[in-house]
């Protein structure tokens, strides 16, 4: 029932809005959207979906509907200065990899410190040009918590997101297997305090595998894969040396990782 005559019209009272969710509204077009932003110019956390078959609000009249690709350019939005956190769930037709207009454009966001990425349709492996394009628009000093979920990365991508944003405390990605952690070394000694791997249960880490990462990361609180989520327990043995456990979430709180999900 949310179309974009709807939100043009509810834009002017919008002006003190912090915080913009629109899940699953299949009728809105970036229009009535980027009217609310240019309202609500204090805003600081907004989650879309980018849906394929987000149409027209009248689809009787000659207007052309927005293809997927249009819908996924965000590069033209409203200036989000205090925009701290942005989430978007997006969709790709079956292929073997991403196309490079297949990744969302982001606007400028300098002062970005949380980024959830969810491809809403099967797994697949992010492309090299792919990787390279998001890079370029997540350049910000400040992010220190980063989901890319559904989007397969390699080993070598998962070292370049360690390189180049050394400021990261929660990082939430796909593997295909547990070799991509095994294969990381920028992971042992890296300043993450939750990290969550998803992987074909199959394929994906051990709990052993999980354990071994955690000795070698100092600063980590959290650590899973999957639906399994571990607080890491560190200690002193009877002879001075360093213990570390993991011990299945038992806190009444939700693991970081399930508040990131998208229904």
């Amino acid at each position: 029932m949310i179309d974009d005559e709807l939100l043009k019209a509810a834009a002017p009272l919008l002006g003190n809005l912090r915080r913009l969710t629109l899940w699953g509204c299949t009728k809105l077009t970036k229009s009535s959207v980027y009217k609310v932003l240019d309202e609500a110019t204090g805003i600081q956390e907004l989650s879309l979906d980018i849906l394929p078959h987000s149409v027209s609000p009248h689809p009787l009249r000659a207007e052309r509907s927005l293809t997927i690709q249009e819908m996924m350019d965000l590069s033209r939005a409203p200036d989000l200065a205090q925009l701290h956190t942005l989430s978007l769930s997006f969709y790709s037709a079956p292929c073997a990899t991403f196309a490079l207009d297949t990744i969302p454009t982001l606007p400028t966001l300098l002062n970005l410190t949380s980024l959830y990425l969810t491809l809403s349709s099967d797994k697949r492996p992010l492309a090299s040009s792919s990787f390279t394009k998001l890079l370029s628009e997540i350049s910000s000093s400040n992010l220190k918590r980063l989901s890319l979920l559904n989007l397969i990365i390699s080993p070598d991508q998962l070292s370049t997101i360690l390189q180049t944003h050394p400021k990261l405390e929660e990082l939430y990605i796909t593997v295909f297997s547990r070799d991509t952690l095994l294969q990381c070394h920028e992971l042992s000694g890296c300043g993450l305090k939750v990290f969550h791997a998803n992987a074909p249960p199959e394929l994906g880490p051990t709990a052993d595998d999980l354990l071994e990462l955690a000795r070698g990361m100092a600063g980590l609180d959290q650590i899973g894969s999957q639906n399994r989520v571990y607080e890491i327990w560190r200690s002193l043995g009877d002879g001075g040396e360093k213990v570390v456990e993991l011990s299945r979430w038992g806190r009444i709180t939700t693991p970081a990782y399930f508040q990131n999900l998208r229904g």
